[in-house]
C-alpha cells in the first residue's frame, strides 16, 4: 500500500515493539504476530497464574502494535499530499464499479480511507458528524457503532449499525478483514462469545489529523475497550468464537468459492498462518478458478501451487498488475 506501512517482518524491528518484546523476556521469537499468537492463548505447559499474565501482555502487546500501524498509516497519508496513489484509486473505482469482494489480513484503515475518498462530490451534503461512519457501506459484517455522531441522536436512538438516511447510495466493494482491525473494539476478554464489536469510526477521505494520530483521543470513546487485532492462529483459538469474527471468515469462504479468478496481491501465504493455508486449499479449485499472484517475491507462487494445486498467473509489480486489471 505504501514504503511507510511496516511488513510483519519490520515490526520486530520498531523500537516500541522490540521494548515490549524485552519487558516480555521472550527468547528467539522475531515474528510479531507469532509473539500476539503466543501471548493470547493458554498455553499447556504454564500455570493459570503465568497464562493471566501472559493474556494481559498480550492486550498491553496490542496496544503497542495499534499505535505504531496508526503512526504509520498517518505518515503514509501525509506522504500523499491529500490524495491517495493513482493505482490505489484506480483499484478503488474499479472494485466498485464491479462490486468486488476484497479480502484482507490487514490491520490498517487505508482501504477504507480510499473508499471514502471517491465519494467525495456525493458527500458534500453529509453533516460532518456522520463522516466517521461513511466507511461503514464497505463492510461485509455491519458494526455497531461505539459512540452515536451527536450527542442529541445517542439520546434518542442510541449507537446503530445503519447509516444516516443521508449517506449516499452507491455501488461499493464488499471489504471482508479477517484479521480485526484498527478501528474495531471489543472488551479485550479472551472469551468474547456473543458479545458485539463496535467500529469507532474512521476519519473520512485521504486525510489523517489529531484523531488519526492520538490514541488517547479514541480511547476516550472505546469505554476502556481495545482494538480487535487478531493475530494467525489455530481454528481452536477464542477468537473464533465470536460470531463477528467467524462471520467474516464464512463470508470470506463464500466469496472464494463463487470467483471466477482470485487476486493474492501483497500477501506471502507466512507458515504459521495455518487458517488461511487451509482455507485457500479447501476452498480454490484450480480446474474452474483463476489464481493470480501480486507480489515481489516470486517464491509465494510455489506457495499457492502447493495448497491449490494450480500455477497462478504472476506480477511482480502491483503497478503493472493494475494496468493489466483496470
Amino acid at each position: 500500500m505504501s514504503e511507510e506501512m511496516p511488513l510483519t517482518s519490520d515490526l520486530g524491528a520498531n523500537r516500541a515493539l522490540s521494548a515490549s518484546v524485552r519487558r516480555l523476556k521472550i527468547q528467539h521469537i522475531g515474528d510479531v504476530e507469532s509473539i500476539l499468537t503466543l501471548l493470547s492463548e493458554p498455553q499447556p505447559w504454564l500455570s493459570e497464574a503465568e497464562n493471566l499474565r501472559n493474556r494481559a501482555d498480550f492486550i498491553a502487546f496490542s496496544r503497542t502494535l495499534h499505535i505504531t500501524i496508526r503512526s504509520a498509516q498517518v505518515k503514509a497519508i501525509q506522504k500523499g499530499g491529500g490524495s491517495p496513489p493513482r493505482w490505489l484509486s484506480s483499484l478503488m473505482m474499479k472494485w466498485c464499479a464491479d462490486q468486488t469482494s476484497v479480502i484482507t489480513f490487514n490491520y490498517d484503515t487505508l482501504l477504507e480511507k480510499a473508499f471514502t475518498d471517491t465519494l467525495k462530490s456525493e458527500a458534500q451534503g453529509i453533516d460532518k458528524r456522520d463522516l466517521p461512519w461513511l466507511h461503514s457501506a464497505i463492510y461485509a459484517v455491519p458494526l455497531p457503532k461505539i459512540a452515536s455522531p451527536s450527542p442529541m441522536r445517542r439520546k434518542l436512538v442510541g449507537a446503530t449499525t445503519a447509516m444516516p438516511s443521508a449517506f449516499p447510495r452507491v455501488q461499493s466493494p464488499t471489504l471482508i478483514k479477517l484479521h480485526g482491525s484498527l478501528n474495531w473494539y471489543y472488551s479485550g476478554s479472551e472469551s468474547f462469545f456473543g458479545e458485539a464489536i463496535h467500529d469507532i469510526g474512521v476519519r473520512a477521505f485521504w486525510k489523517s489529523s489529531a484523531r488519526d494520530r492520538k490514541n488517547a483521543e479514541m480511547e476516550r470513546y472505546s469505554s476502556g475497550k481495545v482494538s480487535l487485532l487478531i493475530p494467525p492462529t489455530a481454528g481452536k483459538s477464542p477468537f473464533f468464537q465470536n460470531e463477528t469474527v467467524r462471520a467474516q471468515w464464512a463470508l470470506a469462504q463464500q466469496a472464494l468459492r463463487k470467483a471466477e479468478r482470485i487476486y493474492i496481491v501483497g500477501y506471502s501465504l507466512p507458515p504459521g498462518d495455518h487458517m488461511v493455508r487451509h482455507l485457500l486449499s479447501y476452498t480454490v479449485k484450480p480446474f474452474r478458478q483463476e489464481v493470480v499472484v501480486v507480489n515481489p517475491d516470486n517464491s509465494v507462487c510455489k506457495e499457492v501451487q502447493s495448497l491449490t494445486g494450480g500455477s497462478p498467473e504472476y506480477y511482480s509489480l502491483v503497478s503493472d498488475f493494475v494496468t493489466s486489471y483496470t
